[in-house]
């Protein structure tokens, strides 16, 4: 029985490739870099943003001598578009049938917690999500050079005495589908984020959705036979 499901934010409930495209592309001409598109997003993303920057071609050199005023400028841009796109698809449909049905929805994220917050209140999911496992200030710029949330959530997991069998992690990247296969946890990656879904298969997650009420027929399914 699942009874905690842990959602990355950006790209699986908050509709922002297109925003976050933007925000990229805006920094690359910031800094005398081409600018960028959805497709070059989805081939090359990773965290950590250091790792994107040379799967992307760019210097490593010039990320570590610039990697606060990157992440400063990338946030210049992006906050505005933050602030107006919309939940996935699917989104707040999936959260309340997961309250309705007493499942623990959480978001953990390499993004800020205040930030998500706010849109939380804005888009009227902040009623619908548990707990915020992320970077506590915009100082933290943990994410541009190593992964960590995968800790925040094995020790959230912990908190609550649960099995790995119990947990369920939604992601748009290969991340949240390693973290899952990392710790025991149902990994379902949906496609239409920050990754191709050629390289979310290729991750070999336990699902692949497009739609994230799609996991109410998952969660069912397990529920009636078992671990599948």
């Amino acid at each position: 029985m699942i009874k905690l499901v842990a959602f990355d934010w950006n790209g699986t409930l908050l509709d922002d490739i297109d925003g976050g495209t933007m925000a990229e592309s805006a920094t690359r001409l910031h800094f005398g870099f081409k600018e960028t598109n959805i497709e070059e997003i989805r081939d090359h993303f990773i965290i950590p943003i250091k790792q994107y920057w040379v799967n992307a071609g760019l210097s490593p050199e010039f990320f570590d001598s610039r990697a606060e005023e990157i992440e400063a400028v990338y946030m210049q841009h992006y906050e505005p578009e933050e602030a107006k796109v919309n939940l996935r698809d699917g989104a707040k449909d999936a959260l309340t049938w997961l309250n309705n049905n007493s499942i623990e929805s959480i978001i953990f994220s390499n993004h800020i917690v205040s930030h998500i917050e706010i849109q939380n209140e804005r888009l009227g999911i902040k009623h619908l999500i548990n707990q915020i496992l992320a970077r506590s200030t915009k100082n933290d710029i943990t994410h541009t050079t190593k992964t960590f949330k995968d800790e925040l959530l094995k020790d959230f997991v912990n908190s609550k005495s649960l099995n790995p069998s119990e947990v369920m992690v939604v992601g748009d990247t290969i991340e949240e589908i390693e973290i899952g296969q990392k710790f025991g946890y149902k990994a379902v990656a949906i496609t239409g984020g920050w990754q191709s879904k050629k390289r979310l298969k290729a991750a070999a997650p336990d699902y692949i959705i497009h739609n994230l009420i799609e996991l109410k027929n998952i969660i069912e399914n397990i529920e009636i036979h078992g671990n599948i």
